[in-house]
């Protein structure tokens, strides 16, 4: 879900049975609880770094939620962020090696890291020159 009014959030909250942290709930999660499993989903929450396009020399920290259940990933995100774009295109690349919503859920987190590593990579260039 993507910039979702209430009314869709809470109607997708009803009809799947889930329920996504709020905002708030999202920041106050200590590091040690950003993720939480149980027999029947596994809740995770991220924050993924991107350019800040506005500023041009900052980044922007745009948080996710995660429930996986059942085989089915459901994220949470307010933001349009590349890295989802990117798994996107690797799903359609290669079709059957995603059939399972964890695959996703870690392409996702492959994803995130490596477009933070280019993030990091960027700033020791700007650093040493």
């Amino acid at each position: 879900m993507q910039n979702q009014s209430p009314a869709e959030l809470r109607d997708v909250e009803e009809h799947l049975d889930i329920r996504f942290q709020s905002k708030q709930e999202q920041s106050e999660i200590e590091s040690s609880s950003r993720y939480f499993e149980t027999d029947e989903e596994i809740i995770a929450n991220t924050n993924f770094l991107q350019p800040d396009l506005v500023a041009s020399t900052g980044f922007l920290s745009n948080g996710v939620s995660f429930i996986l259940q059942h085989e089915t990933l459901f994220t949470y995100r307010e933001a349009d962020l590349a890295n989802f774009g990117e798994c996107v295109r690797k799903i359609k690349a290669s079709g059957k090696s995603f059939t399972s919503g964890k695959k996703i859920l870690v392409s996702l987190f492959e994803t995130g890291v490596d477009a933070d590593a280019d993030i990091i990579e960027g700033i020791a260039r700007n650093i040493v020159a």
